[in-house]
């Protein structure tokens, strides 16, 4: 219900009426694209990151935006200068540990069983629920599994892999090897 209020309001808000987006998504993807301050993205992305793992709605809502997985996993690969700051590395890897959590969420399976039957259809948590663009648990993107292969096709796990090899921060490993388990787990 918190995040139908909060389309909601967004429906109602002076954004809405500036940038004519048609749903908060929408929103947040156009502020993902027009910025590239790493604390404005990684802002962004936790935003994403509550968005995927509420509703099988929103999955498949951000999964249907291929656009806005090209820009995440742009965004995954992005590298500092060599003489930059340790703050700004540390900003760097915090930004991509919540695109990281993103992809956790996108394919998380409860009690991790692999099942694709753990998917939940519960369309209160719906981020635009206006009924204009009704969503069937039976369509793309449905499943747990479904998800982490068009995750995969967009080079998310390869990404994710090197990027754990390379980094010295363990809480980005730590989720990183998450990501890259349900990336990968699926009963076949």
């Amino acid at each position: 219900a918190q995040a139908e209020k909060l389309n909601d309001i967004y429906m109602d808000s002076v954004p809405h009426e500036l940038s004519h987006d048609t749903d908060f998504l929408a929103f947040l993807h156009h502020h993902l694209d027009s910025t590239e301050d790493l604390d404005t993205l990684t802002a962004i992305c936790y935003i994403f990151v509550n968005f995927a793992s509420s509703t099988l709605d929103n999955q498949r809502k951000i999964m249907a935006d291929e656009q806005l997985l090209k820009r995440l996993h742009e965004l995954l690969q992005l590298n500092l200068p060599s003489n930059s700051t340790k703050a700004e590395t540390i900003k760097l890897w915090n930004l991509k540990l919540s695109i990281v959590w993103i992809i956790t969420n996108l394919t998380w399976r409860q009690g991790t069983t692999g099942s694709s039957s753990d998917d939940d259809n519960d369309s209160s948590m719906d981020i635009d629920n206006t009924g204009s663009a009704a969503v069937t648990p039976s369509g793309p993107c449905s499943t747990a599994k479904e998800r982490a292969q068009k995750l995969i096709k967009f080079g998310f796990y390869d990404t994710i892999q090197v990027l754990s090899r390379n980094c010295d921060i363990a809480d980005f490993r730590e989720r990183a090897r998450t990501a890259v388990f349900q990336l990968v787990y699926h009963d076949e």
